[in-house]
């Protein structure tokens, strides 16, 4: 059988974390005859994951407090996504729209008007923006629209 276990010490004065794999051979009766194991120390990986989760938080408190629409995209135009004001806006939460595309969400009255600046900034990977002012029964709001590319690759 075996198991695995993480724990944190310190040593020196600092932190550790300690990650114990190990493998307990038993005899025909069930008692443990041997037993291997390795320790590894995956302080590093606990500290990059801390401030990953750090970097979440801070990422998501800056984008919930934005006063204005902040929607992301995958290299498929499909919404990964969307900030509170963003989904009060378009009336639909993150949960309905994840994984969709504009035009599975949006009628094409709408899309049709922006969706060219979208896959522009998609395809030339060019900050776009353009001012638009929604139709009367889509509200009728006036927005100023940027769209940024941003890669993926760096973000992993």
């Amino acid at each position: 059988e075996e198991r695995s276990y993480q724990y944190r010490f310190h040593r020196q004065g600092e932190l550790r974390w300690i990650e114990a794999r190990g493998r307990v051979y038993r005899d025909e009766n069930g008692r443990a005859v041997r037993m291997t194991g390795i320790n590894i120390d995956i302080t590093d990986r606990m500290r990059a994951e801390q401030a990953l989760r750090e970097s979440e938080e801070r990422f998501r408190a800056a984008v919930e407090g934005f006063p204005h629409g902040f929607v992301l995209y995958d290299a498929e135009r499909r919404f990964v996504y969307l900030n509170r004001w963003a989904q009060e806006t378009i009336k639909h939460s993150l949960a309905e729209v994840a994984g969709k595309r504009d035009e599975d969400v949006h009628p094409e009255a709408l899309t049709r008007a922006y969706l060219p600046y979208l896959e522009r900034a998609m395809e030339t990977r060019a900050t776009q923006t353009f001012e638009w002012t929604l139709p009367v029964e889509f509200g009728g709001m006036t927005l100023i629209v940027t769209y940024v590319p941003v890669s993926y690759t760096h973000l992993t």
